[in-house]
């Protein structure tokens, strides 16, 4: 995913922070330095004060599970301006 993510001018990222063999904020963080202008979401249900510190450090929206497809939405939108 991060290859592609660095490959192909994706709209959004959505990734979820506790991933098998990588954190998502570390793959958010390394888009970030490689990809400035990229959309990205994180999605967690470990969403506390820490991740949501990290969060906005990166300059990324956090959403926390569960979560309703409205309130995805409305992050999307948000996202995408």
């Amino acid at each position: 995913g991060y290859d592609m993510a660095l490959r192909d001018p994706y709209d959004l990222l959505i990734i979820d922070v506790i991933m098998p063999g990588v954190l998502g904020t570390e793959l958010a963080e390394s888009l970030r330095r490689e990809r400035p202008q990229a959309k990205i979401i994180l999605i967690s249900a470990f969403a506390d004060e820490l991740l949501s510190n990290t969060a906005t450090r990166l300059g990324v929206a956090l959403v926390s599970k569960p979560f309703s497809a409205n309130r995805l939405y409305d992050i999307i939108a948000a996202t995408l301006g």
